[in-house]
């Protein structure tokens, strides 16, 4: 069983979570299955893998997009930096991992950053992050995507999703 391979933190969450629940998230329609269908990448808790979800997300983007213009790759660069730095510094244990997906429908791209924490990430107030000289991220965020974006659960975790505009 799969469940014995696994670490024991995560073995007792599955424990704790019972039978995976159905995330209630809104999905994007896709015209073609097989021509927009979400790439997954696994990535290890470790700082190197914000630059490879980084790179990741640039890459699908070029690939599904037509003359991307540069200030969309920044803003999928600069999103799936913050969505995957909250999840190597505050989702994720040591031995865990991080998912990365990106999704390249005809007017968005859709990223979402999976780990093993149900903690719910909040917009900090001002004088908190001013205190604490961060927590700037989901400001960023937010504000990159006119506010679309926004958590989901899963079985053994949580994914953080946000939605970037594009004109084709």
């Amino acid at each position: 069983m799969v469940a014995d391979r696994m670490p024991s933190h995560l073995r007792e969450r599955l424990d704790e979570a019972g039978p995976p629940a159905v995330p209630a998230v809104r999905r994007i329609s896709r015209t073609s299955e097989s021509a927009h269908r979400p790439v997954d990448l696994i990535l290890p808790r470790e700082t190197a893998s914000v630059r490879l979800a980084r790179r990741f997300a640039e890459d699908r983007v070029r690939e599904e997009v037509p003359d991307p213009s540069p200030e969309l790759l920044d803003a999928v660069r600069l999103v799936t930096s913050e969505l995957a730095t909250n999840a190597v510094k505050y989702g994720a244990r040591d031995d865990d991992l991080i998912g990365v997906t990106v999704l390249v429908t005809a007017d968005r791209v859709r990223i979402e950053v999976h780990d093993p924490s149900r903690r719910r990430p909040w917009l900090r107030g001002a004088a908190d992050r001013q205190r604490r000289n961060h927590g700037n991220g989901l400001h960023i965020v937010a504000a990159l995507t006119d506010g679309r974006w926004g958590v989901g659960p899963r079985p053994l975790g949580k994914f953080v999703w946000a939605e970037l505009p594009h004109t084709p």
